[in-house]
């Protein structure tokens, strides 16, 4: 796993954080906000950046 600094916007950041809270209560473990970073990076990946990539490969 590597590391990586982003920087959200306060509106990114607060639904993260609420999302994450309901989330640790609803389950009962706790969800981080980088756990919820992982996941719609994964999601945006397997969704759109496959795509872009098979796309780069038809040069």
């Amino acid at each position: 796993m590597y590391k990586a600094e982003v920087y959200l916007e306060d509106t990114q950041h607060e639904t993260l954080r609420d999302i994450a809270y309901v989330m640790t209560k609803h389950n009962k473990k706790r969800v981080s906000l980088s756990e919820l970073v992982r996941r719609a990076v994964t999601l945006w990946i397997e969704m759109e950046g496959k795509e872009i990539l098979k796309g780069s490969n038809q040069k």
